[in-house]
C-alpha cells in the first residue's frame, strides 16, 4: 500500500533542501579540486656533489653546502658524535647532499669503500649511519701477452695501473720494460686481490711473477724470512738486487732513442744522438743504476741540468 500526503510544509522542505543539496555538491566540488591539486604537488628532490680541495676545512665546507650555519653546527656535530675522522678528509673526497624541497635530507661523505658516512634528516632529528663493508683478499692469476708496451698490455686485460708499476719494479734489475720488450713476449702474476663488497679496491702481495720473451726467461718469487726481511728471489733463491738498475727511471718511456743520425728538435739539424732520453712527469725521482760519486751538478749547455756520476 503506497499513501503520499503532501503538504504545504512539505514543498517548503523540498525547496530547501534542493538548495542544501547545491551547497553541500559545490562544497564537495571544491574540496576535491583542492585534494587533487595537493596531489599533483610532487616533492621536489636536488641533489649537489662538492670534491674536497686542498687546504679545505669540512666546517668551511659545511656552511656552503647546507647554507645555515646552525644546521652546518648540527651537522658536525652529529658527525663528530659518531667518531668521523675528521683528521682523515683528504683532498679528493667526495661530498654528496640531497634536499626536499629546499631542505635538508640527506649528506653521503664518501672516502673510499671502505668509508662511507651518512647523516639522514629524519622528522628534523639529524642521525648518524656508517658502512660496514665485507672485505675479502683472493689469490688471482693475472697473465697475458705483449701486443705494443708492457703497460697497454696489462691496461688491456682490465688491470691498473699500479700492477704495471709494482710488475716493472720487481724485476728493475732484470728487464729494462722501456727498450727491451718484444711483441708476444708473455707475463704472469700471482697476487692478493682485495674487495670491498664485491667491488676490486687494491692489489696486496705480490706473490710470484714471470716475464717471458727473446730476452730471456725472468722469476720473481716473494719471500719474507723469520726476521721480517722480505725480497724477490729466482727460483735458484737468489736475490733480484744487483748492483746495477736496467734503468735509472721507474718504469716510464723513452722520448728520444740512440742514434747515429737524429733530427735534433731544438737546433733542426741531424746529427748523433749517443744517449737515451726517458721522459717523465716533473718531480719523479731518478736513480743512479749503480753505487757512484758525484762528480758534477749543475747547468752544462745542451745536456741542460746535469747530475754526473
Amino acid at each position: 500500500m503506497h499513501i503520499e500526503i503532501k503538504s504545504t510544509q512539505d514543498g517548503l522542505s523540498n525547496t530547501s533542501m534542493k538548495k542544501f543539496s547545491l551547497i553541500l555538491l559545490a562544497l564537495i566540488i571544491i574540496i576535491a579540486c583542492s585534494d587533487k591539486k595537493e596531489e599533483t604537488e610532487e616533492a621536489i628532490y636536488t641533489q649537489s656533489t662538492y670534491i674536497v680541495k686542498k687546504n679545505e676545512f669540512l666546517e668551511t665546507i659545511m656552511v656552503k653546502l647546507v647554507s645555515s650555519i646552525q644546521l652546518s653546527r648540527s651537522v658536525l656535530n652529529v658527525l663528530q658524535d659518531g667518531g668521523f675522522p675528521f683528521r682523515r678528509c683528504y683532498p679528493g673526497d667526495s661530498i654528496n647532499i640531497v634536499k626536499k624541497n629546499n631542505k635538508f635530507l640527506e649528506l653521503t661523505y664518501f672516502q673510499d669503500q671502505r668509508n662511507i658516512y651518512y647523516v639522514y634528516n629524519i622528522n628534523d632529528l639529524l642521525v648518524m649511519a656508517m658502512k660496514y663493508p665485507y672485505i675479502d683478499t683472493t689469490i688471482c692469476l693475472v697473465k697475458g701477452k705483449i701486443k705494443s708496451t708492457l703497460y697497454e698490455s696489462i691496461l688491456e686485460i682490465g688491470e691498473t695501473p699500479n700492477l704495471v708499476f709494482r710488475f716493472a719494479d720487481v724485476l728493475a734489475w732484470e728487464v729494462d720494460f722501456v727498450t727491451e720488450t718484444r711483441e708476444d713476449d708473455s707475463f704472469f702474476i700471482f697476487i692478493k686481490k682485495t674487495f670491498c663488497d664485491s667491488v676490486f679496491l687494491d692489489y696486496e702481495d705480490l706473490i710470484y711473477i714471470r716475464y717471458v720473451g727473446d730476452i730471456g726467461d725472468y722469476y720473481g718469487i716473494y719471500y719474507m724470512d723469520p726476521e721480517g726481511h722480505e725480497d724477490y728471489y729466482n727460483r735458484k733463491g737468489e736475490s733480484l738486487r744487483k748492483s746495477l738498475l736496467k734503468s735509472p727511471l721507474k718504469y716510464s718511456y723513452i722520448s728520444s732513442y740512440f742514434s747515429k743520425r737524429r733530427f735534433h728538435p731544438i737546433l733542426k739539424v741531424w746529427r748523433p744522438h749517443h744517449g737515451l732520453d726517458y721522459a717523465a712527469p716533473i718531480g719523479t725521482p731518478v736513480s743512479a743504476i749503480g753505487d757512484g760519486v758525484v762528480t758534477f751538478k749543475g747547468w752544462r749547455g745542451g745536456y741542460g741540468n746535469l747530475v754526473d756520476l
